[in-house]
């Protein structure tokens, strides 16, 4: 098979490994994570996050994408910064601009081990670039025995001040299967938050406040009818996800530019047995508010040359 009759997740992808995990990076979507599996003592190979398929060609797609130089939605894909308004292109069927300019595109390798990999993209030249100015995005993954540790950035190439923000998007699996069947029961989250944003069209609307949501949430909860697509406030940067009766879990450490996240967990069906866990800079059309005037938006206004980055670990963790 030539090159030009393959998808382009199966063009140049990058494994990563420990003894304990294995992750797949898809340079040609996004740079995102194509594969995160456990490598379990008892059950060998085990998806942690819904993995891609061979065949994989779209970002939504992958088992977890950066978020850049934006997360989550631009309302009506029309972006207003210091009072002048910005046409976008719209890319998702609600007619907003979604999940930053950087998904779908592919980046360069600038080195690797391996255990690690650095991969950029350079916006400047695009020109179809979704964004009205040049920016740098820069990503790094690197596999330390039981952790996945990620450092997204991006950079002001241009010579105006732009607002920005970044985000990390996995796909977790709600149940683990082994090569036999099940190994646990539904995935039970615990998530330390501080509000929950009231939203219209998954878009904030008022400042977030404490919900029978975010409360429960913060003691730990499974998604058992809880079905949610929101954004919430006062994200420690902390977050555990276990599977019930399996032994496995995984626990979030975020730096602290990454004071949101959002949650999303579709009722399950045969294609939707996932969640999603969002550790994010910034509230939902969070630009367009901030030029509206509102406050903790999370969106960081980025000089000439200057540079917003954020790291996202992800340990693993195996009762044996």
């Amino acid at each position: 098979m030539c090159d030009s009759e393959i998808g382009p997740y199966a063009r140049g992808v990058i494994d990563l490994s420990s003894d304990i995990l294995r992750v797949r990076i898809a340079p040609e979507i996004g740079a995102g994570v194509a594969r995160f599996d456990l490598n379990h003592p008892r059950e060998g190979l085990v998806p942690l996050m819904r993995p891609a398929s061979e065949e994989a060609a779209g970002f939504n797609a992958l088992a977890s994408y950066s978020l850049v130089p934006w997360s989550n939605r631009i309302d009506q894909a029309r972006l207003r910064f210091k009072g002048r308004t910005y046409p976008l292109r719209p890319d998702w069927p609600d007619g907003t601009a979604i999940h930053g300019d950087a998904k779908h595109r592919p980046w360069s390798i600038l080195d690797r081990s391996p255990g690690s990999v650095r991969l950029a993209l350079d916006a400047t030249a695009i020109a179809d670039r979704n964004f009205p100015w040049p920016y740098l995005a820069e990503v790094r993954y690197e596999v330390r025995n039981s952790v996945l540790l990620t450092r997204l950035s991006v950079t002001n190439n241009g010579t105006e001040p732009f607002p920005a923000g970044l985000g990390f998007h996995p796909f977790w699996l709600r149940q683990l299967l082994g090569p036999r069947g099940p190994i646990s029961r539904d995935a039970f989250v615990r998530v330390p938050l501080r509000g929950h944003y009231p939203c219209e069209r998954i878009m904030a609307v008022g400042p977030a406040v404490e919900t029978d949501v975010s409360r429960r949430l913060n003691r730990g909860t499974t998604f058992e009818g809880l079905e949610l697509d929101d954004v919430f406030d006062g994200f420690g940067g902390t977050a555990s996800i276990q599977w019930l009766d399996s032994g496995v879990s995984v626990r979030y450490e975020c730096s602290p530019e990454c004071g949101h996240c959002v949650i999303y967990s579709p009722p399950v069906t045969a294609a939707t047995g996932f969640f999603c866990l969002e550790p994010v800079t910034m509230v939902n059309n969070g630009i367009n508010l901030e030029d509206q005037g509102w406050g903790g938006t999370g969106v960081q206004t980025l000089r000439p040359g200057e540079t917003l980055a954020t790291t996202w670990s992800i340990c693993v963790e195996v009762e044996t």
